[in-house]
């Protein structure tokens, strides 16, 4: 019998020690501290040759979005950029900023990415400070000043809505 109660109090003392940890993360849980939108970090990607310095997403009282992206041209020589498209499947928006705008070399630009030709670039203002993160697909156009053909590159948005 003294076995029986030696195993009964080891499972009990551990049983209790578990059921406290369980309660303390459903406690920070509940309280959003443990929430991975929280954790995961606000990131840019762009092809090589097109630095990604800054972008910042936001909307007005009327939903109208607004992604700015600023970009470094590091190619080696001046490129002119055509077209950028911002598409996001998760807020089910499309927004584009038209060009051309040469960039040199070395230097950065500052894109107003909005409205799109067929669709209004549409964020919702209650999503403003909302502490949820929103992936956005760049399509980016761009040619080289010396050659003649168009090119398309991708990049990545990850940002919360300011």
């Amino acid at each position: 019998m003294k076995r029986a109660q030696a195993a009964m109090e080891f499972l009990m003392t551990y049983g209790w020690a578990i059921l406290v940890v369980l309660v303390v993360i459903g406690a920070l849980a509940s309280m959003g501290i443990m929430n991975p939108q929280k954790i995961i970090p606000n990131k840019c990607n762009t092809p090589v040759g097109m630095a990604c310095e800054d972008y910042v997403v936001t909307t007005n009282a009327e939903d109208n979005g607004t992604i700015l992206l600023v970009l470094t041209n590091s190619r080696g020589e001046g490129i002119t950029f055509t077209y950028i498209n911002a598409t996001s499947d998760e807020l089910n928006t499309n927004c584009e900023w038209i060009g051309p705008e040469k960039v040199r070399n070395g230097k950065r630009f500052m894109f107003n990415i909005t409205n799109s030709s067929t669709a209004k670039c549409k964020i919702p203002s209650s999503y403003s400070g909302e502490i949820g993160k929103y992936a956005w697909g760049l399509d980016i156009k761009w040619y080289s000043t010396s050659k003649e053909y168009t090119h398309t590159a991708s990049g990545e948005i990850l940002a919360s809505i300011e």
